[in-house]
């Protein structure tokens, strides 16, 4: 049986292998879902930043006009993207090649062990708020 060790401090993972070949490693595209929470703020004009704390780390994006930039963040994995204002997809297609899927598809709801979305009760809901908001200030 092969001995596999791995460097939580490193991030290193050793092995041997008999093979030459291509390795992969795979992961859940539900590591980090669901989150924890996540709080948007404003904190300039026309600027805002979104904390999303996931199961693993915790992300802190600037969000501006026709950009997003991930800030604050001590992973090394991530700083060739910390600071560097990109647009949102691009952003997001970055950190899901270094193992980050911020973007769940509605059936990794049943991986994560949420109950799926009623789509005619959120229609209704949102229905129901624009009919009040002319009487209240939300």
């Amino acid at each position: 049986m092969p001995e596999i060790s791995y460097d939580p401090a490193e991030r290193m993972v050793k092995f041997q292998s008999t093979k030459f070949a291509p390795i992969a490693m795979l992961q859940s595209r539900c590591t980090d879902y669901p989150y924890k929470h996540w709080v948007f703020r404003a904190i300039a004009d026309q600027v805002a930043l979104l904390t999303i704390d996931t199961k693993r780390l915790q992300l802190n994006f600037e969000i501006g006009p026709q950009y997003v930039k991930l800030v604050e963040n001590d992973c090394p994995e991530l700083q060739h993207l910390v600071g560097q204002k990109f647009s949102p997809g691009y952003l997001l297609l970055e950190l899901n090649k270094c193992g980050i899927n911020l973007m769940p598809k509605q059936s990794d709801a049943k991986l994560a062990g949420i109950i799926e979305k009623d789509w005619g009760a959120e229609y209704r809901a949102i229905i129901d708020v624009a009919c009040s908001v002319r009487a209240f200030h939300y």
